[in-house]
């Protein structure tokens, strides 16, 4: 039996040791990875716009945009918006239908802002929402703009 325990011990020992031993010498940089998370926001996405104003109700009205995580604030997205679901401008003289700024911390939106350009219908907006599980961003809004003061949802889904 004594023997069988010194055996155990010794076995235990041995693994330790080896467990404890490392190829890594010491002299390799350490290299910091940015955050998968925020890194991963940036690229196109396809949503939706559901908003209900005094003259019309927008159901499922398809867009597009194009986040880009700030590279002096992993918080902050700055985005272009399209009024088309195929990133072009539906109706401005520019190369999009509007700017977004979205602000984050952790996976809530703390402040959107969008600009919208479309041509005689330029309009303002700011809200909040999430971003779900799924990575997909639900954005609560109220704005006005040429169809008058909104109340909607937004959603951006990553392609």
């Amino acid at each position: 039996m004594k023997t069988h325990l010194t055996l155990y011990a010794w076995i235990v020992c041995l693994c330790l040791f080896i467990s404890s031993c490392s190829s890594d010498d010491g002299n390799e940089p350490i290299q910091m990875e940015d955050d998968p998370v925020e890194a991963s926001f940036t690229g196109n996405y396809r949503g939706t716009w559901n908003s209900v104003t005094p003259s019309i109700t927008y159901t499922d009205f398809a867009i597009s945009a194009r986040f880009v995580v700030s590279a002096s604030n992993p918080n902050r997205i700055d985005a272009e918006f399209f009024a088309t679901s195929n990133y072009t401008s539906c109706c401005s003289t520019n190369a999009n239908d509007g700017t977004m700024i979205i602000n984050l911390d952790g996976d809530t939106i703390t402040s959107f802002s969008f600009t919208d350009t479309i041509v005689d219908c330029e309009g303002s907006f700011s809200g909040d929402g999430t971003i779900n599980a799924n990575g997909n961003f639900i954005i609560d809004f109220t704005g006005n703009d040429c169809d008058g003061d909104h109340v909607g949802q937004l959603l951006f889904i990553k392609q």
